[in-house]
């Protein structure tokens, strides 16, 4: 029976019977169009074959579920060990998932590579590091994994398996020979900062007795927050980021190394006075140095957008110059500080901004830790750049009436901490440079505390007992702020 064409609608179909296709009655048009059709469902079906083909590992799969007589049969079939799945994992880094040594060295014996990487770059040994698993990390050593590879954003195995804590990992990455004083590029942060950051004590003395250097300060805060990353020239801050690791290097400060470098301006270009940035008085300034402009080669012609977002603190460049005793300071790591100082830190160093370790504590309320560092030397009336000192950020938290993020509990009463540094020659009128970190725009406390006094602090919350403390310690109540404001 021959095809006919018939109409449904305005569409034009054909008719067919079952053995059409066979016989010369279809038209040539038809048979080329359904040619095509079945060319391309093969095309399809075999390009998909291929795609699954190409993630496809039943080794991997039988490590992930943990199968080892899958996996001993499959590979008694020589089936490919090495084989990744999708995202690149392949079976050895699923035994190290699940901390199974058995099946590792079942791998390891069939030829599994001890340095493969899945997609993110990541190796078994990395992940054993993390893990802190002495004894995966040995198997994987002693089958030639590379103790120095570093991870995908330069990180190394001694930092990972400082953030683990574990001294006896710490110790075995030591024995195979890494730097123990390596700085990743991103912030130029060393495994110490990592381990005295996460507060494992245990970790920074197995550093420092394999002579981890307490004295290395970070380098500048990287690169800008992705939501400000089409705005900002990010060579500029990348610029800045090695600048601020060479000067702490050579153990200059950043404005010296723009010196050296004869690259001229506060951020590396344009100068910019506060006026002309249209910012208010001490705004923008809390953190490290905004970033400096990048080679003429690599900056683009028109970028004074750019050292704008970085003058006003948009950009993520603030801090920098942080140290393992600022970090623990910070985190309240009252052991790892103990050991530091033993090692040689300097009580009084301080960072980009000038954030001492005591100003750390105290800003986060490590009241005791505070103390401890006081009676080793710590200077109570050292400021930092926004001439903040304990005694003004101890006042602050006191009074602060509420906020949107959560502030952490002082481990001592705020009031017998403020009577301690009075105690060990706080000066109580010390005039504030800076307005301190606001915490909430719902509140009718905030003013302009440049040439504020603790006085005028405790008098703008109302705290009377604070402010009797004060005058018996010599504060003064007529002092006012830059913009006449006083106490009263």
């Amino acid at each position: 029976m021959e095809s006919s064409p018939a109409r449904s609608g305005s569409v034009l179909i054909w008719k067919f019977s079952p053995g059409s296709l066979c016989s010369r009655g279809v038209t040539e048009v038809e048979m080329k169009y359904k040619t095509i059709l079945a060319s391309a469902a093969i095309f399809l079906f075999c390009l998909a074959g291929l795609n699954l083909a190409a993630g496809r590992s039943d080794v991997a799969d039988a490590a992930m579920k943990g199968d080892k007589a899958a996996v001993r049969a499959l590979l008694e079939r020589k089936a490919d060990v090495n084989a990744p799945q999708v995202d690149g994992a392949v079976a050895l880094h699923w035994a190290v998932y699940k901390d199974d040594i058995e099946l590792a060295d079942m791998l390891l014996r069939a030829g599994a590579k001890p340095d493969v990487v899945n997609r993110e770059g990541i190796t078994p040994l990395h992940m054993a590091s993390l893990y802190g698993d002495v004894k995966m990390m040995d198997r994987l050593l002693e089958a030639g994994a590379d103790p120095n590879r570093r991870g995908p954003a330069g990180e190394t195995m001694l930092m990972l398996a400082a953030r683990n804590g574990n001294p006896e990992a710490i110790t075995l990455l030591i024995r195979a020979g890494v730097n123990v004083n390596t700085q990743e590029p991103i912030r130029g942060t060393t495994a110490l900062m990592w381990a005295a950051e996460q507060k494992h004590p245990a970790a920074v003395r197995a550093l420092l007795d394999a002579k981890a250097d307490p004295a290395i300060r970070s380098a500048g805060a990287g690169l800008p927050r992705n939501y400000l990353s089409p705005k900002v020239n990010t060579a500029a801050v990348e610029a800045a980021a090695r600048r601020h690791m060479t000067a702490a290097a050579a153990g200059r400060t950043y404005e010296q190394q723009l010196a050296v470098e004869g690259v001229g301006g506060r951020f590396g270009g344009t100068d910019r006075t506060r006026v002309q940035a249209r910012q208010p008085a001490g705004a923008g300034q809390r953190g490290q140095r905004g970033a400096a402009q990048a080679s003429p080669e690599n900056t683009p012609a028109d970028d004074q957008g750019d050292q704008d977002l970085i003058y006003s603190g948009l950009v993520g460049t603030g801090g920098g110059g942080l140290t393992a005793l600022v970090l623990a300071s910070r985190e309240g790591d009252l052991e790892s500080a103990k050991l530091l100082l033993s090692a040689g830190a300097d009580v009084n160093q301080t960072t980009e901004y000038g954030w001492t370790p005591l100003l750390t504590a105290t800003n986060n309320r490590h009241y005791r830790l505070a103390e401890y560092l006081i009676e080793h030397g710590a200077d109570v009336n050292k400021a930092n750049k926004g001439a903040w000192t304990p005694l003004y950020l101890a006042t602050d938290n006191r009074n602060i009436e509420g906020g949107d993020f959560p502030v952490p509990k002082p481990d001592l009463d705020h009031l017998e901490y403020i009577k301690f540094l009075l105690a060990h020659g706080a000066n109580p009128n010390l005039r504030a440079k800076d307005n301190t970190l606001t915490r909430t725009i719902f509140t009718m406390q905030w003013f302009f505390e440049a040439g504020a006094t603790a006085f005028v602090r405790a008098a703008q919350s109302g705290d009377l007992e604070l402010l009797k403390v004060l005058l018996e310690h010599g504060a003064d109540p007529m002092i006012p702020t830059d913009y006449g404001d006083t106490a009263l």
